[in-house]
């Protein structure tokens, strides 16, 4: 029996088990987060599509001083159409990067508003943000996320003076 014991034949049969386990593992979770990085990167690209669509809904304000003349234009963003351009865009990127069906659940895109950036009185930047849940098979439950990692996505377009 403990002739046996020593033998060390067939030994490599039982760490290339354990090793192919390991590497296995591996490469599921690197899978995981390679679907989970290029996802989060098109909800990226879906959010500057919108903000840029946003951004794109300007028109000139004339300056004037206190005697009414005009001293010069401003670009100045309209919230209305800014938000209609922006919604419809990303309705678009939504539906052809088919989302819904890459197991993507957009949680909430209620983070989008023109905003004042420089501070002068005039809106001139165009913010789209988004909350959503990417499926995950091994990663989520290795975080402690459960099957889903959350992401949170946000882009601000300025309107630049030409």
């Amino acid at each position: 029996m403990l002739k046996f014991i020593r033998e060390e034949k067939g030994i490599i049969s039982a760490y290339f088990g354990v090793l192919l386990l390991v590497f296995l593992l591996f490469s599921a979770l690197g899978l995981d987060y390679g679907n989970a990085f290029v996802l989060k990167h098109q909800l990226q690209s879906a959010c500057d599509a919108a903000s840029l669509a946003g951004a794109s809904a300007v028109s000139a304000k004339l300056i004037t001083d206190g005697m009414g003349n005009v001293t010069g234009e401003k670009l100045v963003l309209d919230p209305v159409i800014a938000e209609a351009r922006a919604t419809d865009i990303w309705a678009q990127n939504v539906a052809s990067l088919k989302f819904t069906a890459k197991g993507v659940t957009i949680v909430d895109t209620s983070n989008h508003l023109t905003l004042d950036s420089d501070g002068d009185g005039y809106l001139d930047t165009y913010r789209w943000g988004v909350t959503a849940t990417v499926p995950s098979i091994l990663a989520g439950p290795l975080t402690g996320m459960g099957n889903e990692i959350s992401v949170t996505r946000v882009a601000d377009s300025k309107v630049r003076e030409p």
